[in-house]
């Protein structure tokens, strides 16, 4: 990986990263405590490469996070944290009383045409791990929005469907409920924060792992960002993201890990999900 961005972006080459070496080792320890751990059972591990840059991120929000399909485009400046995001993932939204979360897991490349992407799909629905991450991360979801919504009114609908993003593929199922009267639309939000789906189940034991066994903080990446008003709101998971700290910029994108995830597998799919941000880094050369 680093070779292919120095090879593209002479100029503006890594200066920090978590190595894909260490991030498989520690995908094989993962394997390792998931089988041993009944209350564990998927842990989100992610992966990092800074540069250093002491720019504007507005080219960054132009050439990437404005040109992606079906994704909420977010730019944040609070001086020295700043953050360029491009989510396809909303973590919660509510309008007139109606909550609904979009949660995604499983990820493929895109095909070229429509003719691929029906193989690809076919493929996505019947591989096990990726149906099995994204089948636990719901359930998990649907017991934390329950408590906030009218009794009967939480559902599950369009159940394992697609949610295309450019150069991506990801499983997508959609929860929605009605709010109950005293219960706010942040307290909803909080409920689901952070997304199991960029932590893990349960997500209790997979912060504790994540805090153990990332050397690093994830700060931005993996929180959330968006807006509210009253009764009314919408955030979306902060991935797909340029995040600035400082004078460093960072790319960073997690994997979810199952006792049976394949390591290199696993680090394939980080290499899919950073590709298209790493390429649109010309930009601010």
């Amino acid at each position: 990986m680093r070779q292919h961005i120095q090879a593209k972006l002479p100029g503006l080459s890594p200066c920090v990263e978590f190595s894909e070496e260490d991030f498989m080792s520690r995908v094989a320890r993962a394997n390792q405590h998931l089988s041993s751990h009944i209350d564990l059972n998927k842990v989100v591990l992610s992966r990092y490469i800074g540069f250093d840059y002491d720019g504007d991120l507005l080219p960054l929000f132009n050439a990437y996070c404005l040109q992606q399909k079906y994704s909420d485009a977010i730019l944040m400046d609070f001086g020295e944290v700043s953050a360029a995001i491009a989510s396809p993932e909303l973590l919660l939204e509510s309008d007139a009383g109606i909550v609904t979360a979009k949660p995604l897991a499983g990820t493929r490349a895109a095909g070229k045409n429509a003719t691929e992407n029906s193989k690809i799909e076919k493929s996505l629905l019947f591989d096990r791990k990726e149906l099995a991450e994204h089948v636990l991360g719901l359930a998990e979801m649907l017991d934390e929005l329950k408590p906030c919504c009218e009794p009967d009114t939480l559902v599950i609908k369009n159940f394992l469907n697609f949610h295309y993003q450019n150069n991506l593929m990801h499983l997508s199922s959609e929860l929605e409920g009605r709010l109950k009267s005293d219960t706010h639309c942040i307290d909803a939000m909080l409920a689901l924060f952070p997304s199991v789906m960029v932590s893990g189940v349960s997500k209790t034991e997979a912060i504790r792992y994540i805090r153990k066994e990332e050397p690093f903080s994830r700060v931005l990446f993996a929180g959330t960002a968006g807006w509210a008003s009253g009764r009314d709101c919408r955030f979306s998971v902060i991935i797909r993201s340029f995040c600035k700290y400082g004078k460093r910029l960072f790319v960073q994108a997690g994997a979810g890990v199952l006792e049976e995830s394949v390591p290199v597998q696993e680090n394939q799919e980080i290499n899919l999900k950073m590709s298209e941000m790493l390429a649109r880094l010309g930009c601010i050369r």
